[in-house]
């Protein structure tokens, strides 16, 4: 549906109306929102696009600057992609994520605690809770990272402190029993 020779002539309306096959029309809209329609698949290559100022209609897949856009397959939403950031420790410290990261840390030190049983106990309860509360920001926003670093922390924590609640257990018994 070009002019003679084939081609389009540039003095053409720049706006449109876009008609559908079943005569339904949008517009009048400027070639870059029809590209944008297009992107989204609204704009089918066998609509008409009839210039707003009168003149003969062209097929939109036809037309030299919305062909490439009307052809395409419709753009869609790809994967979440999360930025990991300039981490220079390729992801192995999950600082976004403090209480999995001292929660990790606490629940190494009450390892100590088998050493200095007063100290442990108070060591090793918020171990377990700052793993807990790790793990709990790691399920709101995958991007903080530090899942292992906060099982570490639940781990270690739980077992230290039923094994400091044990030794206690043990050193009451003993007191009250005499042995």
């Amino acid at each position: 549906m070009g002019r003679a020779g084939g081609g389009y002539d540039r003095g053409m309306a720049e706006t449109y109306t876009v008609r559908l096959s079943d005569g339904r029309g949008f517009g009048p809209a400027d070639v870059g929102v029809i590209r944008a329609w297009a992107a989204q698949g609204r704009v089918p290559a066998d609509a008409k696009l009839e210039p707003t100022g009168g003149g003969e209609a062209i097929v939109a897949g036809e037309h030299p600057e919305l062909a490439g856009a009307i052809n395409a397959p419709p753009t869609v939403a790809g994967a979440v992609v999360y930025d990991t950031g300039t981490d220079a420790t390729g992801g192995l410290i999950p600082y976004r994520n403090p209480k999995a990261l001292v929660g990790y840390y606490v629940g190494i030190a009450s390892l100590l605690g088998v050493v200095l049983w007063g100290v442990g106990i108070l060591i090793s309860v918020p171990a377990l809770v700052l793993g807990i509360l790790g793990l709990r920001a790691r399920k709101r926003d995958p991007r903080v990272r530090g899942a292992g670093h906060a099982w570490t922390a639940i781990i270690i924590g739980a077992i230290m402190t039923l094994g400091h609640l044990a030794f206690i257990g043990l050193i009451i018994y003993a007191i009250v029993t005499g042995d």
